[in-house]
């Protein structure tokens, strides 16, 4: 492997068309700015940050994207939250669907009901994925 890869940026982006305003340009942050973000004990303040973050076009201030929700629904800028979020891994849904076997046997790290984890090295049973 070559060393150099682990240090190139390979953060997801997409596009997101808002209807009524236009196509804005979001991606996923890195672990820092996830880990910096989750720092922030005030869910607004927190949301305001992820998207000043993941907006790669227009780029947003956090005040602006301030300015942004006194203007709109709250689900619009939720959706944009909820897609910057799922490109970074940092919803639930996305930490299932990036889950990769590091084999072919169907062994691995597999979240239970009621919340726990468990590394069993077995293939998955009827209910667990």
């Amino acid at each position: 492997m070559d060393i150099e890869h682990l240090f190139k940026p390979r953060l997801p982006e997409e596009e997101l068309d808002l209807p009524g305003v236009g196509v804005i340009r979001i991606r996923g942050l890195n672990r820092d700015e996830v880990l910096a973000v989750g720092k922030l004990t005030d869910v607004g303040e927190r949301d305001r940050h992820l998207i000043a973050i993941g907006m790669v076009d227009p780029r947003l201030s956090v005040q602006q994207v301030r300015q942004w929700g006194a203007a709109a629904t709250g689900g619009e800028l939720e959706r944009v939250s909820r897609a910057i979020a799922g490109l970074s891994g940092m919803l639930e849904d996305s930490a299932k669907s990036s889950y990769k076997s590091d084999g072919d046997d169907g062994a691995g790290v597999r979240a239970l009901s009621g919340g726990a984890t468990v590394h069993d090295s077995g293939p998955a049973q009827n209910g667990d994925e």
